[in-house]
């Protein structure tokens, strides 16, 4: 209980601290800092991950109201994140009853903050939320040395005595995450922004937060990582405006990949043969194959499904099985079709699907990469991975409509009005007279 109020208490002094620095990118600090509060705290027992929410949202609340006053952009952030969170509320804690209605009361106002916070940023707070994004994930390669040599954690906690693959006598860390492949999923988020440098940065940084974060990769453990990784890559390199950037990444891909098989195809050969015999694999296969079985449910459970949080049931029913004896489902449709019914699922289908359609370049290969790791674990179960999902989906769909807003002469997209922002400075008309009443808008 103790956490549960001095937690909060800290986080908005330092957001008071912070925050409050300036208004100019306020909102964006206040997101940042917002983040890294939940990538410390937000997978804790006793207290410290709800009351790492609630000081997250205060945090972004001080943003909002400290920030400049802006428009609002239109988007369909706010609207989907509502949607879908408050099904999984009444679907789980009503219907079901599988779910404390005590986690989504912290969980999903918390979730609108930031669906609205973000409908206010500018650039200069998306530059923010890209620092932050990149910090957390230095933060966690530090912390993750201290774990390879024990597989307690840094809040005392054992994630798994899981021992790294190909370095038997260290352990996957976890970092602050509490779960190797939570971590795993910062550091593809790390390894996607310095490829494609939304900083502008200088190569030597881009070189040195690289291999920082690709040794991170290798430390957690998780092959499916690498696979999301280079997914998020591929999307953004192929992503390209134009067509002889589009051709020369192409070419760069291609040339990349034959020059791995034959240099390393022996070893990837033999990775490959140890990953389909390894019970990592079986675990995920047998709850693959639960989805067909799932589809063919009938009455209520099939429309509302179990309940969130409520998987032991599906394999209490037999609809699912696991090679390892656990009542984990390592795949995230899988997981949200079982527990959501095929309401759920197709929320969640339109909610991630939409967002995706709507962000920008970076946007689609940061949550590319991150999808890709639904088919291989239930991301959407750990508290932090809630708030970074939709944190990207934000920044991805904010990217795109500031640049149609600063590359638009005159209206926005889809007819929305006119407005200016901080990619762009109003030019002084041509005519205007010297040391006129004439200033540019803001």
């Amino acid at each position: 209980m103790t956490n549960f109020v001095t937690l909060p208490v800290m986080c908005t002094l330092c957001g008071l601290a912070w925050v409050t620095r300036g208004r100019e990118n306020a909102r964006g600090r206040a997101i940042g800092l917002a983040w890294i509060i939940v990538a410390i705290f937000g997978a804790v027992n006793s207290g410290y991950w709800q009351g790492a929410y609630l000081g997250a949202a205060a945090v972004m609340l001080i943003g909002m109201l400290h920030g400049e006053r802006r428009e609002r952009i239109q988007t369909a952030v706010t609207p989907w994140t509502v949607l879908f969170w408050v099904y999984l509320t009444v679907s789980a804690s009503v219907y079901a009853g599988t779910y404390s209605f005590r986690r989504p009361a912290v969980e999903v106002p918390v979730l609108i903050v930031i669906a609205a916070s973000m409908a206010k940023c500018r650039a200069a707070d998306l530059r923010m939320i890209w620092i932050s994004l990149l910090v957390s994930a230095y933060l966690e390669v530090v912390v993750g040395l201290r774990g390879i040599r024990s597989p307690v954690d840094v809040w005392g906690y054992t994630p798994g005595h899981n021992l790294l693959p190909g370095a038997s006598h260290f352990y996957r860390v976890a970092g602050t995450l509490n779960h190797p492949i939570v971590y795993a999923v910062v550091m593809v988020i790390g390894l996607v922004i310095v490829v494609a440098n939304p900083l502008t940065w200088s190569r030597l940084p881009r070189i040195v937060s690289g291999i920082m974060f690709f040794g991170g990769l290798y430390a957690s453990g998780s092959r499916s990582a690498f696979v999301a990784v280079a997914i998020g890559i591929i999307v953004y390199l192929l992503h390209a405006v134009r067509l002889t950037h589009w051709v020369r990444n192409l070419t760069f891909i291609a040339m990349l990949t034959f020059a791995v098989s034959v240099l390393f195809g022996h070893q990837i050969a033999l990775v490959k043969d140890k990953l389909l015999n390894s019970t990592s694999f079986t675990q995920r296969q047998s709850s693959l194959e639960g989805f067909g079985r799932l589809l063919h449910r009938t009455g209520t459970q099939q429309w509302f499904g179990v309940g969130f949080d409520g998987q032991g049931k599906l394999y209490a029913q037999h609809y699912l099985y696991s090679t390892n004896n656990t009542t984990t489902v390592d795949n995230m449709l899988v997981y949200s079709l079982g527990t959501m019914g095929l309401i759920g699922f197709a929320l969640l289908i339109g909610y991630c699907g939409w967002m995706l359609y709507r962000a920008d370049r970076l946007g689609r290969a940061l949550l590319c990469g991150f999808y890709a790791m639904f088919f291989s674990f239930d991301v959407l179960t750990w508290p932090s991975m809630v708030f970074l999902m939709t944190l990207l989906m934000g920044a991805g769909v904010m990217s795109r409509q500031i640049g149609k807003l600063a590359s638009a002469p005159e209206g926005g997209d889809d007819g929305e009005p006119s407005e200016k922002t901080d990619y762009a400075e109003p030019a002084v008309p041509t005519n205007a007279v010297p040391n006129s009443s004439y200033i540019p808008a803001t």
